[in-house]
């Protein structure tokens, strides 16, 4: 590209990520911050109650979303969507859109064919998976209102806007399904490739089941049906695509999860090698999982800019956002249990029916599957057995949203021991006590197949109870009721898996002057990355918190990472973060008498804490130069705190 991108907006503060870009002369981008100079003392910082550093220019709107990019000569992309839930295309009349002055082109999936390929589906093990990958522009058939037909390129979005509106969609209506159970029968198929309109199968348990339900006192039974969610994040999908011929490079800026997934994507769909594609995330305004897969429009984004030579920018309207983005939950479920007459479960039973929607994205498959793993919950249930169905309906897809499949099993659980106690005239908390799994017993192996490390549920629990005086209000609720009143008191204990894709990468690199520069593989939507991670950073350094920058979300600037996503972004990144800086520091202090080492400070040099475990490592990961290789190639600190530090090895003098 000839020259960086501006941006648009109010206010002049420093970019949520830490970096600014400025025009460089070589053509193309570079990115620069400038610490605030410090001017607190070294202290301890992990624990420490802190106001965010990115709050002040969020709150006074000088955050830099997609939106607020502008390029040279960019031009704007408006998709033409389905009105009917499912039809035949009988015709697409594009002509009058291409005739429009300012409109530079209209495609359809005939443009596509054969140069853009599916997106990729995950198949989690040991689940069935039908390839009914979501298509970038709907071909012969669509199948949810709401799908795109046609992308229409303009000089401004006025003008694409305007030329979408002349474009004629002429449909041959076939029968919709919206009903999990109506789509199960099969009298209307989505897919000729699909009989039943089963896309997932994935069935886990072990123990003897059968045995467990003939013998049992009492078999408690109930349905659940947890309704489809739109995330609905305060920023819609949107992204900007740039091609720079002469480098052969591809540049995105998209407001996703991290930069990593969807340059693999885009790579994939395109047929594209990743070392040609570079992928920056600006401030995004939340996703909720809504964004960790990449939008079909994206790559149409992409793929119009290569053909173009120029920059392509696609924000979706909120009214897109409700129809085609993919949304969470959609779960009916049957389930029943086998208990005692003590109110000890001793086999649970499920069937899993999930509304997946007309097609799969990626990640669609995740949140079904978490709930078949989950659906024992926190309990010692010796036998289990959880059939799982992912149907296609004429919906957008789904995918990951708030929790993604481990509150949806959480509830399950939690409301069939309050149904125990309710059919067998128990306490719910003395039922949960007769249930949950024994500190002696972990690790533990539910019969679901899922793996827990530890824990005391049980002392959890009572601690609980405790503080929120349970049996006073027990007693509150038998005298409201004596006098007509209704006192509700709900208990729910839970189990959610944490620190997902369990790898993440650091880099850490200490400037001339003494600053840390901090680059992690985990991206910020919305979680306090500037923070917290700088926290982390200044307590393995004991250095004001002012000195520490945090870099991210672009693939040309940092390490491979996994993204933010899974409540994994302290416990792997920051144990990543830990033991990066945490070894540099060592590196550096190696040899030295305790006095004299260069990170001054009364306790034990820096180690891993519980609360940062060891972040294991897959394979080789780009490292940036730890500090001891900084001193090597600026061997000219001017900082206060960092004069002192002597080359690896060696005291300062």
């Amino acid at each position: 590209m000839g020259c960086a991108p501006s941006w648009t907006g109010t206010g002049s503060g420093p970019s949520h990520r830490p970096w600014a870009w400025t025009p460089v002369e070589s053509g193309g981008e570079r990115m620069s911050h400038e610490p605030s100079a410090p001017t607190q003392p070294v202290t301890s910082w992990i624990g420490r109650p802190l106001r965010r550093r990115e709050d002040a220019r969020f709150l006074k709107g000088q955050a830099r979303y997609v939106d607020d990019l502008t390029l040279p000569g960019m031009t704007h992309l408006v998709v033409v969507r389905s009105s009917v839930a499912h039809a035949r295309l009988h015709s697409v009349d594009v002509e009058p859109a291409r005739r429009l002055p300012g409109v530079v082109a209209v495609v359809t999936a005939r443009d596509l064919a054969g140069q853009v390929h599916p997106l990729p589906v995950n198949v989690p093990e040991p689940a069935r998976v039908a390839q009914v990958p979501h298509p970038v522009l709907a071909g012969a058939v669509v199948r949810y209102v709401g799908e795109p037909i046609v992308g229409v390129l303009a000089e401004s979005h006025a003008a694409a806007e305007d030329a979408a509106h002349r474009i004629e969609v002429q449909y041959d209506p076939l029968p919709a399904v919206t009903d999990v159970r109506a789509a199960l029968a099969g009298t209307v198929r989505l897919h000729d490739t699909v009989e039943d309109n089963v896309l997932i199968r994935l069935s886990r348990g072990s123990g003897d089941v059968d045995a467990a339900f003939r013998s049992a006192d009492r078999v408690v039974r109930e349905r659940f049906h947890l309704p489809r969610i739109v995330a609905a994040p305060m920023e819609p999908r949107g992204a900007i695509a740039a091609y720079d011929r002469p480098t052969d490079l591809l540049t995105l800026w998209v407001s996703a999860q991290d930069p990593y997934r969807p340059r693999a994507q885009v790579g994939r769909v395109l047929g594209r090698s990743e070392d040609r594609i570079r992928v920056v995330v600006p401030d995004v305004g939340g996703a909720f999982g809504s964004k960790g897969n990449l939008a079909p429009e994206v790559l149409l984004a992409a793929w119009l800019a290569i053909k173009t030579a120029r920059p392509v920018k696609w924000v979706e309207a909120r009214r897109e956002n409700f129809m085609a983005a993919n949304q969470g939950r959609g779960i009916d479920a049957e389930v029943e249990v086998a208990v005692d007459r003590r109110g000890k479960i001793t086999a649970l039973r499920g069937t899993v029916i999930a509304d997946v929607g007309a097609y799969l994205y990626p990640s669609t498959t995740v949140p079904p599957s978490r709930v078949a793993d989950l659906m024992t919950g926190a309990y010692d249930i010796p036998a289990a057995t959880v059939d799982l169905v992912g149907v296609a309906t004429n919906k957008a897809p789904t995918g990951p949203y708030r929790g993604a499949g481990r509150p949806e099993a959480a509830y399950i659980a939690e409301r069939m021991v309050d149904r125990v106690a309710g059919e067998l005239g128990l306490d719910p908390v003395e039922v949960r006590r007769r249930n949950l799994i024994p500190p002696d017993r972990f690790p533990y192996r539910t019969p679901l197949g899922a793996i827990y490390d530890s824990g005391d549920y049980g002392r959890s629990m009572d601690r609980a109870c405790e503080l929120a005086e349970y049996d006073r209000w027990r007693g509150e609720q038998r005298r409201a009721r004596a006098q007509g009143r209704f006192v509700g008191i709900g208990v729910a204990t839970y189990i959610e898996p944490a620190g997902s894709q369990v790898w993440e990468t650091a880099a850490v690199t200490v400037t001339p002057e003494g600053r840390v520069q901090i680059r992690t593989g985990s991206t910020a939507h919305g979680q306090g990355h500037d923070t917290t991670f700088a926290q982390i950073a200044a307590e393995a350094l004991q250095v004001p918190l002012e000195l520490i920058s945090i870099e991210q979300g672009d693939t040309a600037r940092i390490p491979k990472g996994m993204g933010t996503f899974g409540s994994r972004s302290v416990t792997i990144g920051g144990s990543a973060l830990w033991g990066e800086v945490g070894a540099g520091a060592a590196s550096m202090s190696r040899g030295c008498p305790p006095a004299r080492s260069p990170f001054r400070t009364s306790r034990p040099p820096p180690t891993i804490p519980a609360a940062f475990p060891p972040a294991p490592s897959r394979g080789s990961r780009p490292r940036a130069p730890s500090p001891s290789r900084a001193w090597c190639t600026h061997p000219a600190p001017t900082s206060p705190w960092w004069r002192s530090i002597p080359p690896p090895g060696r005291c300062a003098s």
